[in-house]
């Protein structure tokens, strides 16, 4: 049992690894080739225009996927001369390029505001109004998006200020759905980077695994390697070369070498098998590896935090985890000499209320937090802050103070 556990372990320390180089290189593909930009300004043509930008052809497909500069400002481009595109170009959203990039974020009231404007001009008012505005609306080429701002303008009738505010939650709204796009698009390509780390590394799941149960030496490294990392906790940032020198420096069973296709060993001059012959393929080795790529490609798409997460309960089975902090029903525990404690003490005084905060604000944060509400800071309280702080993670001190409070008493969506 032992060697499965720590078997699972170097697998998940590797699938980790895979993980967070996937992520590295996925972040810095979407920031090259400003991938929520794209989104944005796509979503904003369907939203005021009715559609998706149009691209005819294989190679505009090509071109505008590798695009990163705005389609609003270039003679024939689909957006230019439409609401979208006039909305895009507003002098209150000019602020949000760089250059011609395009923005990844805008506020939803400075784009009600732009849109509001835009109607108002195309009205050819000097203030807008709600005959205005409507024409302006109807006067759109009639599509499901033209008809949802008419539903807005005679729903809010001469309240120009309940038409900004309908306006805004159904930028809003638009902008939850990019979200979800965007999410597809990432996992999509996370799939795609972790096949392309498991082709170019040649990061086969099923060989690493029959090599860690064979071999003690790398069970023992890897499962070494993953409590310091599991101590060093989850690295925030997305660094391909520092990604690519923690995978290759581990003494993984990875790259590539004739034996990777082939099992029909090479002899020396004294009969002894010194290499494998890379001309004799084996179609049943070349099969499995390609399920140990896949393998990888799909664990990679349940990301680094994941796969943290599996090493620290399985480091904690194998009983190398922090072992818990017993108590008597009054007294709290001494901490053994040397032992790290599970919190911060704030001041060298047990059960104080936190500087900046009142009483009322602890027994708020003990009742969101389930423990008892005793309105200063105990260890019952300690131990559950720390749990929340490893849920948002943030470092788990146990210490409690105004801001981790306001996080904790956030109202919950």
């Amino acid at each position: 049992m032992s060697i499965v556990l720590d078997a699972a372990i170097g697998l998940a320390l590797v699938f980790l690894l895979v993980s967070l180089l996937a992520s590295a290189l996925q972040e810095a593909f979407s920031n090259a080739l400003n991938s929520r930009g794209k989104l944005l300004e796509n979503a904003i043509a369907q939203l005021l225009n009715g559609e998706l930008l149009k691209h005819d052809g294989i190679r505009a497909k090509i071109r505008d996927m590798f695009r990163v500069k705005a389609h609003l400002a270039a003679d024939g481009s689909p957006l230019k001369d439409t609401l979208a595109g006039q909305v895009l170009g507003h002098g209150l959203l000019n602020g949000l390029f760089k250059g011609e990039r395009l923005p990844s974020y805008i506020r939803s009231e400075m784009f009600a505001d732009a849109l509001i404007d835009c109607l108002r001009r195309r009205a050819r008012e000097d203030t807008p109004t709600q005959t205005g505005l409507l024409w302006a609306v109807r006067n759109l080429e009639g599509h499901k998006a033209s008809y949802a701002l008419e539903t807005i303008v005679i729903a809010a009738g001469t309240n120009i200020a309940d038409v900004r505010k309908q306006i805004v939650d159904l930028y809003e709204a638009t902008m939850d759905r990019v979200s979800g796009w965007y999410s597809r698009m990432v996992r999509w390509r996370t799939f795609a980077f972790g096949l392309a780390i498991a082709v170019c590394f040649q990061v086969d799941a099923m060989h690493i695994t029959q090599t860690l149960m064979d071999s003690e030496s790398l069970r023992s490294s890897l499962v070494t390697a993953a409590q310091a990392q599991s101590k060093a906790g989850l690295p925030g940032g997305a660094d391909v070369a520092q990604a690519t020198n923690r995978l290759t420096s581990l003494g993984l069973p990875i790259g590539w070498s004739a034996c990777s296709i082939s099992d029909v060993k090479l002899a020396d001059a004294a009969g002894k098998p010194t290499a494998c012959d890379a001309s004799q393929w084996s179609l049943s080795k070349i099969a499995l590896m390609v399920v140990g790529w896949l393998v990888v490609a799909l664990a990679v798409t349940q990301g680094a935090p994941f796969w943290f997460d599996l090493i620290n309960r399985f480091i904690a089975a194998r009983g190398a985890g922090p072992k818990p902090v017993t108590q008597s029903a009054d007294v709290p525990a001494k901490a053994a000499p040397g032992a790290k404690p599970l919190w911060t003490s704030l001041s060298a005084d047990e059960n104080v209320v936190p500087p900046g905060m009142t009483s009322d604000d602890v027994i708020n944060v003990q009742s969101r937090l389930g423990v008892p509400q005793t309105a200063v800071v105990d260890l019952e309280t300690r131990n559950a802050v720390r749990r929340f702080q490893k849920l948002i993670r943030v470092a788990a001190t146990g210490a409690l103070d105004a801001a981790i409070a306001r996080e904790i008493l956030r109202p919950k969506r």
